[in-house]
C-alpha cells in the first residue's frame, strides 16, 4: 500500500472493504442522513448510508463536485475508488474515496458541495448536499460510521 494512503480515508477504505449482495438496483438506492466527506492532501473521503444496498457495487462510484444534478454524465475525473462496506450489513453504508470531476475546483473547509452516486456509466443518479471539512488521517470513518447509525 503506497504510503500516501496510509493517512488518508481512501486507506482506511480499502482495508474496510467487504463484498455485498442484494436484488435492489443501485439507481433505486437513495442517500440516508447526511455523508461525511472529509478532505486531505486533495483526496476526498466519503462514508455514506443508503436505504438499501447498494447493486452493483463493484461498479457504483462516489463523485463530488461545487455542483452536481442528476443526470448528469462525468466524463473525466480525478482519483476515486470502489465503495466498500463499512459497518453492520443492514445499515447499507460504504466509505470511499470520491472522485471529483475535471477541472478539478480547490477545496475548502467549510465549502458547500454535491455529493453523487453513479452506477454503472458515470452518470449521477443520486446527488445530497454536504460540507466539505479538512481532515488529517483516516481516524474520523469509524466515529462518521457510528453517527450514520453504520
Amino acid at each position: 500500500m503506497p504510503h500516501h494512503y496510509r493517512k488518508t480515508a481512501a486507506g482506511l477504505a480499502i482495508s474496510f472493504l467487504a463484498a455485498g449482495a442484494s436484488p435492489a438496483m443501485a439507481a433505486d438506492a437513495e442517500f440516508v442522513g447526511t455523508p461525511s466527506v472529509r478532505y486531505d492532501h486533495g483526496t476526498v473521503g466519503v462514508v455514506a448510508r443508503f436505504d438499501r444496498a447498494v447493486q452493483p457495487l463493484a461498479r457504483a462510484e462516489l463523485f463530488t463536485a461545487p455542483a452536481l444534478r442528476r443526470g448528469q454524465q462525468i466524463t473525466r475525473a480525478f482519483g476515486g475508488n470502489s465503495l466498500g462496506s463499512v459497518g453492520r450489513a443492514a445499515g447499507h453504508c460504504y466509505v470511499a474515496e470520491a472522485a471529483r470531476p475535471e477541472p478539478r475546483p480547490a477545496l475548502h473547509d467549510g465549502a458547500a458541495w454535491e455529493l453523487g452516486l453513479s452506477v454503472a456509466g458515470k452518470r449521477i443518479a443520486e446527488t445530497v448536499r454536504v460540507t466539505l471539512r479538512h481532515q488529517h488521517g483516516s481516524d474520523w470513518v469509524p466515529a462518521m460510521a457510528r453517527r450514520l447509525g453504520c
